[in-house]
């Protein structure tokens, strides 16, 4: 079978010949593209939580199941996480809004004690000890009305469209809102 060049190969082949050599990507920088970035404003926001209590486990997935309305920012929801244990681990850190009431903790179908604090840091006691390498799953159920700052967190608000409308801006450090 004969090989042969359609007109969008050609056209490609014949770009670089045409701009002297090579084709350069103009990628923008952060700073021109995300109002964030410019804004200065995520400076103010840092982690509540020592993160050296995460490298004990690498997380595999999350499932969230939430329950909202649009007419304000109730949440009544659970989210399991699915993780591998890189360590023994007898005790689980994660971050959670304390404007959230956490009702029951599951650590592998197995309900665990927890404390939840007013700097919204979660430290779930594991049943029994997760042995090193393996896969082990935490269920938290929560609910109560979720926090939002400057637009930041979980939102609830009229759009410009005359209907009512629920949304997030939540990455990195709103998340847990």
């Amino acid at each position: 079978m004969p090989f042969s060049f359609n007109r969008k190969i050609w056209v490609l082949v014949l770009l670089p010949l045409i701009f002297g050599g090579s084709i350069k990507a103009q990628l923008p920088i952060p700073e021109d593209f995300c109002s964030h970035a410019k804004s200065g404003k995520h400076a103010k926001r840092s982690p509540q939580i020592d993160y050296s209590n995460h490298d004990i486990y690498d997380v595999h997935f999350y499932h969230l199941n939430i329950s909202t309305e649009t007419t304000n920012t109730d949440i009544d929801g659970n989210t399991i996480i699915k993780a591998k244990s890189i360590s023994e681990i007898d005790s689980i850190y994660l971050e959670l809004s304390h404007l959230l009431e956490i009702t029951k903790v599951l650590v592998n179908q197995n309900n665990a004690k927890f404390s939840h604090s007013s700097n919204d840091i979660i430290e779930i006691i594991c049943p029994t000890k997760i042995p090193q390498e393996t896969i082990f799953e935490v269920e938290i159920f929560y609910n109560g009305t979720a926090g939002s700052e400057n637009g930041r967190g979980f939102n609830s608000a009229n759009s410009y469209h005359e209907t009512r409308v629920n949304w997030t801006l939540s990455e990195p450090f709103y998340s847990k809102d």
